[in-house]
């Protein structure tokens, strides 16, 4: 009964843990080796001390933008439905 009015509230509550989960950096920089890097960790290592590739940090950032935006997209419907609902008409 209560999860139909609380379905706009997860709706957003999993977007924005989707995109902070996503774009984690620290925990996975500490966390991970050689073998196993996340993207944020990959973009990070383009960087170095003599050289920063900018082209390849560009694309990199625009491949790493693309599932939270695609995401969000989908649920772009609840969150703004979420937002709404507690509004009050005069």
């Amino acid at each position: 009964m209560a999860l139909p009015l609380a379905k706009s509230g997860i709706a957003t509550v999993a977007t924005f843990v989707f995109i902070f989960a996503w774009n984690e950096l620290l925990l996975a920089l500490f966390l991970t080796t050689r073998e196993a890097k996340t993207f944020p960790v990959v973009i990070s290592s383009f960087s170095t001390v003599t050289k920063t590739y900018w082209e390849l940090i560009s694309a990199a950032t625009i491949i790493q933008i693309l599932p939270p935006v695609i995401f969000t997209i989908f649920m772009q419907r609840h969150i703004v439905s979420g937002l709404t609902m507690g509004a009050v008409k005069n």
